[in-house]
């Protein structure tokens, strides 16, 4: 099932500093039945910020503390006519710290509980651990390269020892977003957002595979002709969740990937990709760039003109046509603009283009 819409958006975007599917997950949770506390904490393990809720026009004193109390930062934050405030800190909040709230209506603490998440794109299910028994709130996204849209819900219970796990009730791809969330009898939320592992492949002629690990553990990658011939393979053992750069070399020497060989990662029975044409085609007469993707598979192309600031560039996306093509409509095209198109095959995989005008 194609996941991108079949349209073709020109605007001009900026990164958002909060994250939608955060604030949405949150949303969807009902309301403790006990007494909430005077001000609330909803926080994204990971995240330098916190956010919460309060009455309107408040002025609140945020403070974080590692787990051993020792003070890492202090914010003054008013409470908004949303309801709502936000606070950052310059420093990851992890499990163990502690969130302190201080204002009209009294004080608040929030300890911030270890919670860990994994997306299983082979067996479509999600697991980890939570404090032990608690009840869990699992949201499901699936995601292409510019966007997630909200899939499955389920909720579970973490046991004694603290595991959990649940079927997502969905077919996961690579690249597919979850958010784990746990909310305190006082009503904070604590959550952890995971994705499942991916790889991608850049620019033409290089020799280099990008794996974006869901943990740690040893990966191994082959690169095949075409025919099906092994001509390199790499092997790496990660330490955890994070992009790693593989690089293709037989006898030292690098081997390139192109058109019509073939990547395969051992980190799941699906990741194989036969790469596509590693090239666009520029028109600036028809304020148009082309290329080709994955059969009916979508993608998303950002163009900037020279000395664009970052986040500064005009996208358009879509979903290839039955042979991969695509054709992206770029208001103001013109010499020197630089091109990247993100294409997504059917596994969740990636191929990353780049071209100039």
């Amino acid at each position: 099932m194609t996941r991108f819409p079949n349209r073709r958006p020109v605007v001009r975007a900026r990164r958002a500093a909060l994250s939608l599917l955060a604030l949405l997950a949150v949303a969807l949770v009902p309301a403790s039945a006990t007494a909430a506390a005077p001000y609330r904490f909803d926080t994204q393990l990971g995240e330098d910020c916190t956010s919460g809720y309060g009455p309107d026009g408040e002025q609140l004193t945020i403070r974080l503390r590692n787990a051993t109390g020792k003070l890492l930062a202090t914010r003054s934050v008013t409470i908004n006519p949303f309801d709502l405030y936000s606070a950052c800190f310059g420093t990851a909040i992890k499990p163990g710290y502690r969130l302190t709230a201080n204002g009209p209506q009294g004080s608040t603490s929030f300890v911030l509980p270890t919670l860990k998440l994994r997306l299983d794109r082979v067996t479509n299910v999600a697991s980890g651990t939570a404090p032990d028994g608690a009840f869990l709130y699992l949201y499901t996204y699936a995601c292409t390269p510019y966007a997630c849209s909200l899939d499955t819900q389920p909720t579970t219970t973490a046991n004694g020892n603290g595991s959990w796990s649940v079927d997502t009730g969905r077919d996961v791809d690579g690249y597919d977003s979850a958010i784990l969330l746990y909310r305190t009898d006082d009503d904070h939320n604590a959550r952890r957002e995971s994705r499942a592992a991916w790889f991608e492949v850049r620019r033409a002629a290089t020799n280099a595979v990008t794996f974006h690990a869901d943990r740690a553990g040893s990966v191994t990658f082959t690169l095949r002709s075409g025919g099906g011939a092994v001509l390199a393979t790499v092997k790496r053992t990660v330490p955890g969740a994070g992009a790693y750069v593989l690089r293709f070399k037989a006898r030292g020497n690098p081997v390139a990937i192109t058109s019509g060989r073939r990547v395969v990662g051992s980190f799941a029975g699906d990741a194989s990709m036969v790469v596509p044409p590693l090239a666009l085609a520029f028109d600036t007469a028809a304020d148009e760039v082309s290329g080709t993707c994955f059969s009916g598979m979508g993608w998303r192309l950002n163009a900037s003109a020279p000395g664009a600031l970052p986040g500064d560039f005009v996208w358009d996306a879509g979903t290839a046509d039955g042979s991969g093509a695509f054709t992206a409509q770029i208001a103001g095209l013109a010499d020197g603009w630089t091109a990247i198109a993100t294409c997504e095959n059917q596994r969740g995989d990636w191929v990353v283009l780049r071209g100039e005008a």
